[in-house]
């Protein structure tokens, strides 16, 4: 009777139609100049083919891969960045490495890659999941040390380290009045299904109802620079009558709404106009004036989550421990106080 054939990463570049050390780049975390397209075609091909890097045998046989999963939405956002170095930090002194991947906000591949990292590829899973896995990741869980960050779904036998989105926000929407605008308008992406954006949402409109003012909620696609300028312009024409501010509930959403600020004043429509974030993204003390931001501790949220992961390991942690960290507002010149 033959042998079954173990597949090699000759198999993985071949079926995802890349060369192998494409695939060994991939497998290390490493996607500079890597498309996004790979990335799913050698994804799916890991999972499809069950490949097993041969650098992992010895820790599958002393069930210790020596390495840790982090996944999150998307690698470019600033979160994922600063997430990874501060999960780095602990991982590589205690003899850890990372594998990053991020899944765009597609289901699918981020089940793809649940399955893959379940089939014994990592020690311990650090994901900022979507919830629309629930199953899977409640399965997986089981099976090995999960910390859920930046959202908790409330998915049995996990961690979780979050913010406290809600409060921050209304701190935030609260500084933008006493600084004199009688108007905040609250620019956000859809929130369904996205615990922090909803909790952000419900910060401002706690604090603009204790005020008794209109609440002016922008809803926006960040993808569509017409929908973001639309929405823009109608702010600015209250602007022109009223002290307006505008909060975005992220730093994308704010760069968004100033590529679309640029373009209006192409179109002779500048109004002065004060400016607030969420997260304080890294183009926020370059900007002229700076930034008035929330600042999200990302990287303690990443050596937080590796050192659950090592108590987890240890067996000196058994039950669930939910964190909430707290974020601050950091005033800058783009809110300055009106007279």
């Amino acid at each position: 009777m033959a042998k079954s054939h173990k597949p090699t990463i000759y198999d993985v570049a071949k079926a995802a139609h890349v060369s192998p050390t494409t695939v060994s780049r991939f497998l290390n975390g490493q996607y500079q100049s890597m498309s996004s397209e790979a990335r799913d075609r050698i994804a799916t091909a890991v999972a499809r083919l069950g490949y097993t890097p041969n650098r992992f045998a010895r820790g599958l046989r002393s069930k210790r891969s020596g390495m840790i999963g982090l996944l999150v939405v998307n690698l470019s956002y600033p979160f994922a960045s600063l997430l990874s170095r501060g999960l780095g930090q602990v991982a590589y002194p205690a003899g850890y490495q990372v594998i990053t991947a991020d899944f765009d906000g597609s289901v699918e591949k981020e089940r793809q890659y649940l399955h893959m990292f379940s089939r014994g590829q990592v020690d311990g899973l650090v994901i900022q999941t979507e919830g629309k896995n629930r199953a899977l990741l409640e399965k997986i869980a089981g099976e090995l040390p999960v910390v859920l960050v930046d959202r908790n779904y409330g998915i049995p036998h996990t961690d979780s380290i979050v913010i406290n989105d809600l409060e921050a926000s209304e701190e935030m929407t609260r500084h933008c009045l006493q600084q004199g605008y009688q108007r905040v308008f609250y620019f956000t992406e859809p929130e369904e299904g996205i615990p922090p954006r909803a909790l952000r949402l419900q910060g401002y409109i706690r604090a603009m109802a204790d005020r008794q003012l209109p609440q002016d909620i922008m809803r926006v696609r960040k993808e569509s620079p017409v929908e973001v300028k639309e929405a823009l312009r109608s702010t600015l024409e209250v602007a022109q009558k009223q002290p307006t501010a505008i909060y975005t509930a992220n730093g994308l959403v704010m760069l968004e709404v100033l590529r679309a600020r640029n373009a209006l004043k192409q179109e002779s429509l500048d109004v002065p106009i004060g400016l607030a974030t969420f997260d304080d993204p890294d183009y926020a003390t370059a900007l002229s004036p700076p930034l008035s931001a929330v600042n999200v501790p990302m990287e303690d949220i990443g050596r937080i989550a590796m050192h659950m992961l090592l108590r987890r390991f240890e067996g000196t942690q058994a039950e669930e421990q939910h964190i909430v960290l707290r974020a601050n507002v950091v005033p800058r010149e783009s809110t300055r106080t009106i007279i």
